[in-house]
């Protein structure tokens, strides 16, 4: 992420007077706020400061200083846009009074921060994005690439000033073949802004599925010929992804319904390390995960103890993240 430099905006109304002067000064986020500039230009006893912020935050200040001097009255002021009113009285030194009315807007602003959530603001079908910036949002941009790494799709999409957290959407285009990455930047006002970039890159690899003797999790001879297709599928897909992206593999196993849960969970779990290590042997050069899913996500559902084929299978996922909220174990 780019560093953004940080932002103080100021407008004041400043005000003047035959023994003081006041004006406005910016602040640095996380280092000093704005503050209130009173410099003295003839004898006083004191001066007292009282301004309310426009969320209710109060300031009451009494201090005092000789001619030519000046204080700094700090103005408590967190990320945003806020109005000051109020006003500062002089104390004159014959114990008179006289009053300065202040009113003044101020905003500050630190580095712009994105925030969005991969699996619940990024949908691939409809091809939508939604995110969030900490600072009110001027545009965005969107790039998407394919799953060779190159440019598919850009575009921009103006906001008009959105308030700071609001929610913001974007959108891109049509893709020929996988999304392997897509880039975001939000840009706030003065050119500062965010960027992520996301893989939301998941590929399930279609192929045959291997039949397995029961209750046994070795791979049969005569079952090697199913897993050609695939195993071709996958090195040509890891060719192109992992120059741009640290693509996994990720095998899933599945049984029917015959037998207890927990011996059916055990079993596929070793069916999909078989298979995960089969992959592995033939030069599959990836992370590989495995998990042993059992019976609780059927293709076909069956009664208890009923035998179903279909359901006694694997899933083989490419992918950049765990492709699901499974505990993926390391092969």
């Amino acid at each position: 992420m780019r560093k953004a430099a940080w932002l103080v905006w100021l407008w004041a109304a400043v005000a003047h007077a035959d023994v003081v002067d006041v004006s406005v000064r910016g602040g640095v986020p996380g280092k000093s706020p704005p503050a209130l500039l009173v410099r003295v230009l003839a004898p006083i006893r004191g001066f007292h400061v009282q301004l309310q912020r426009s969320d209710g935050e109060r300031l009451d200040v009494k201090d005092k200083a000789g001619v030519g001097q000046e204080r700094v009255v700090a103005l408590p002021q967190p990320d945003g846009r806020f109005h000051w009113e109020g006003g500062l009285t002089v104390t004159l030194k014959d114990g008179s009074e006289a009053g300065l009315p202040l009113s003044f807007d101020s905003e500050l602003w630190g580095p712009p921060a994105l925030s969005l959530d991969k699996d619940r603001d990024v949908d691939l079908q409809r091809r939508t994005l939604q995110f969030r910036l900490n600072r009110p949002a001027v545009r965005a941009t969107v790039e998407v690439y394919d799953e060779g790494g190159e440019l598919a799709w850009q575009g921009e999409f103006p906001y008009a000033g959105q308030a700071a957290g609001a929610a913001l959407a974007a959108s891109f285009g049509e893709v020929k073949g996988e999304v392997l990455r897509i880039s975001l930047k939000a840009f706030a006002e003065g050119g500062a802004y965010a960027s992520v970039d996301l893989f939301p890159y998941t590929v399930n690899v279609p192929h045959d599925e291997v039949v397995f003797d029961t209750g046994k999790a070795d791979i049969r001879a005569d079952q090697l010929p199913r897993l050609a297709a695939p195993l071709q599928e996958l090195q040509r897909r890891i060719a192109r992804a992992r120059r741009w992206a640290e693509v996994r593999l990720y095998v899933a196993g599945h049984t029917d319904r015959v037998g207890d849960p927990a011996s059916n969970r055990a079993l596929s779990l070793a069916r999909a390390r078989a298979i995960g290590q089969y992959f592995r042997r033939q030069g599959v050069a990836v992370p590989v995960y495995v998990e042993g899913l059992g019976e609780e996500q059927p293709r076909v559902e069956t009664p208890d103890e009923t035998p179903e084929e279909r359901n006694r299978r694997a899933d083989y996922i490419l992918s950049v993240g765990p492709p699901s909220a499974a505990a993926w174990k390391p092969l």
